[in-house]
C-alpha cells in the first residue's frame, strides 16, 4: 500500500477534504427524507439504511486512513477528535439497531434516537472550510471564560432580586385582568427566578410592574374586591393552605409602590447593562480572534511549502528558501488591496553592485545587506535550509514590514524593527538557562523528525541530514555536524572583502598601466 508519506499527503490534499464534506452534505441532505410512521419494510427505508451504511463505512476509512498517517498526531487537533467521536457513536448506534432488530423486548428506540443526532452533527465540520464562521466560533469560543465570569454575577444579581421580590410581593393578591397571575408570581423562588428571566428579555416586565403597585383604592372600587395586610402570626395557617402543599393558596395583600423601584432598578442593571455587557465580551473576544494571525501565517506557510518541498524532506536549497519567503510574504501583505504611495519591501539583491547578480548562489557579497539582516536566516553548511528557519524569517519579515494584511511600513521604521528585534534576540540569547530545555527538546523532535524521513524514502534514498546529539557550550548549543551559520555574517564578511579588493584594485589603477598589464585584475571576492 501507499507509504505514510503519501497517506499524508492524501488526508492534506483539498480533494480529498472536498470529498470527505460531499459526503457530509449528502447525508444531511438523506436525513430530511425520512418521515413519520417510518415504514420498516419499505423500499425508501431501505434505500436510506443503505445509503446509511456507505457513509458509515466512508467515515470510519477517513479515520482509519488519518490515523496510519498521523499516528498518535491524530488526537492533537480537535476537529479529528470531533470526527472520532462521531464515528464511535456511529459504531454504537449500529450496534443497538442490531440488538433491538435480534430481540424484540429491548426498548433503546429512544436511546438510539438520540445518538442519532450526532450524525447532524457532522456539519458543524463546515465551519473548518469557512473561514469567515470559524473566526466567529474561535470569537465565541475565547469568550466563554469571560462570559462565565460575567454570567455568576448576573446569577447572583438574579438570586438576590429573587428573594427580594419574594419578601415584597409573595402575599400580593392576584388581579385577574393583568400578567402578574398564575404564570408570573413571587410566590416562590423558583417561579420568582423564572419571572425575572423572563422579564430579562423585556417580555411585559412594565405590566407586571403595574400589577403590583395597584392600591386597596383599585381593588375595592374598580376590582370590586378586598385587599389588606396579613399577619401570619396571627391568623390559622391551616384556614389560609386548604391543598395543604406548605403554601399561602390565595394572598390578599395590596399592591406596593416599591415595584417601580424594584423592576426599574432590575431592568437597567440586568437588561440594560449585563447584556449588554455580554455582547461586549463577544465582540472583545472578536478581536482577540484576531491575534490568531500567527496561525493563519503558518498556514500560508505550510501550504506555500508543499511546492517547493514535495517529499517533505524538510530542507530546501537557500535560493529557492528566498524564493519562498518572498511569495509567502508578498502574498500575505497583498491580501489587502495595495494602497497609492505605500512603501517598497527592501530588494533582494544589492541594486549597487555592476557584476551579473545571476551568475551564482555563492555570490554572498550581491545580496542587499538590509534584506538578510531583515530575515535574519541561518543556513547549514551543505547550502540547505530548514523549514523551521524559513518559517521564522517569514514571521521575522512580516512583523518588521508591518504584519500580514497591511501595507508596508516606511524605512526607518523598518530598520528601526530591526534593531529592536536584535535587542530582543541578544537578551533571549544571553537567558541560556530558561531556554535550554527548549533547545532540547526542539533539537530532539528534529532528530526524530529527520529518522522518520529517512525511514519513509527508503534505503535508496540518498542519506539523511540527521541531526546529531548536541553538545552545550558556553553561548547555548552547537552541532556536532551540518552546523548552521548566520547568512548576515557571511554576507557582511563577503561585501568586506569584496570592498577591500575593489580598494586595492583601484590603488593599483592608480599606480600605472604597466603595473596592471604585469599583474593583471584581481577577480571578483564571490563570498
Amino acid at each position: 500500500g501507499p507509504s505514510r508519506q503519501h497517506r499524508f499527503r492524501i488526508i492534506t490534499s483539498s480533494a480529498f477534504e472536498n470529498l470527505i464534506m460531499a459526503c457530509i452534505v449528502i447525508q444531511l441532505c438523506l436525513l430530511l427524507l425520512v418521515w413519520q410512521p417510518r415504514d420498516p419494510g419499505g423500499s425508501m427505508e431501505t434505500f436510506l439504511n443503505s445509503c446509511n451504511v456507505f457513509f458509515i463505512v466512508v467515515f470510519h476509512i477517513e479515520c482509519f486512513v488519518k490515523l496510519s498517517a498521523l499516528y498518535c498526531n491524530y488526537f492533537r487537533e480537535y476537529w479529528n477528535v470531533f470526527d472520532f467521536i462521531c464515528v464511535i457513536t456511529s459504531d454504537i448506534v449500529s450496534i443497538l439497531e442490531a440488538s433491538i432488530a435480534s430481540d424484540s423486548t429491548v426498548n433503546l428506540s429512544s436511546l438510539v434516537n438520540a445518538l442519532r443526532i450526532f450524525r447532524i452533527a457532522r456539519l458543524f465540520r463546515v465551519v473548518r472550510v469557512l473561514k469567515g464562521l470559524n473566526k466567529l466560533l474561535l470569537a465565541f469560543a475565547l469568550s466563554v471564560p469571560k462570559l462565565f465570569n460575567v454570567g455568576l454575577v448576573m446569577l447572583l444579581l438574579l438570586y438576590l432580586y429573587s428573594v427580594l421580590g419574594v419578601s415584597l410581593f409573595a402575599k400580593v393578591a392576584y388581579t385577574g385582568v393583568g400578567l402578574y397571575g398564575p404564570q408570573a408570581n413571587f410566590r416562590t423562588f423558583f417561579q420568582a427566578f423564572s419571572m425575572l428571566i423572563r422579564s430579562m428579555t423585556g417580555e411585559g416586565w412594565n405590566f407586571i410592574m403595574h400589577d403590583l403597585s395597584l392600591s386597596k383604592w383599585y381593588y375595592e372600587s374598580i376590582l370590586e374586591t378586598t385587599c389588606g395586610e396579613m399577619n401570619l402570626e396571627s391568623l390559622d395557617f391551616a384556614t389560609l393552605d386548604f391543598n395543604q402543599d406548605g403554601f399561602v393558596d390565595h394572598p390578599t395583600e395590596c399592591g406596593t409602590g416599591f415595584s417601580f423601584l424594584y423592576f426599574i432598578s432590575y431592568t437597567v442593571l440586568v437588561s440594560f447593562i449585563f447584556l449588554n455587557l455580554f455582547i461586549a465580551v463577544i465582540f472583545e473576544g472578536f478581536e482577540e480572534s484576531r491575534g490568531s494571525e500567527p496561525m493563519e501565517v503558518i498556514t500560508k506557510c505550510l501550504e506555500n511549502w508543499e511546492r517547493y518541498d514535495p517529499f517533505n524532506t524538510m530542507y530546501i536549497p537557500l535560493s529557492k528558501a528566498l524564493d519562498f519567503i518572498d511569495e509567502t510574504v508578498e502574498e500575505l501583505m497583498n491580501a489587502k488591496q495595495p494602497q497609492k504611495g505605500q512603501c517598497l519591501p527592501e530588494p533582494r539583491w544589492d541594486s549597487r553592485s555592476t557584476i551579473d547578480m545571476n551568475a551564482s548562489d555563492a555570490m554572498w557579497s550581491m545580496y542587499n545587506l538590509q534584506y538578510v539582516r531583515t530575515l535574519g536566516l541561518r543556513v547549514r553548511s551543505d547550502g540547505q535550509v530548514r523549514l523551521v528557519q524559513a518559517f521564522k524569517a517569514v514571521m521575522r519579515r512580516l512583523v518588521i514590514s508591518g504584519g500580514p494584511y497591511s501595507i508596508y511600513l516606511p524605512q526607518h521604521e523598518r530598520r528601526q524593527r530591526v534593531r529592536e528585534i536584535e535587542l530582543l534576540e541578544t537578551m533571549m540569547l544571553n537567558a541560556t538557562e530558561d531556554i535550554e530545555p527548549d533547545m532540547t527538546e526542539i533539537l530532539a523532535l528534529e532528530a526524530r523528525q529527520e529518522k522518520q524521513i529517512q525511514q519513509a524514502l527508503g534505503p535508496s534514498a540518498s542519506p539523511a541530514r540527521v541531526l546529531t546529539s548536541t553538545s552545550k557550550t558556553s553561548g547555548g548549543y552547537a552541532h556536532d555536524e551540518s552546523e548552521e551559520f548566520d547568512m548576515l555574517q557571511k554576507v557582511a564578511a563577503a561585501k568586506i572583502q569584496r570592498r577591500s579588493k575593489e580598494s586595492f584594485q583601484r590603488r593599483r589603477d592608480r599606480a600605472g598601466g604597466s603595473a596592471i598589464g604585469h599583474h593583471g585584475p584581481i577577480t571578483r571576492a564571490a563570498g
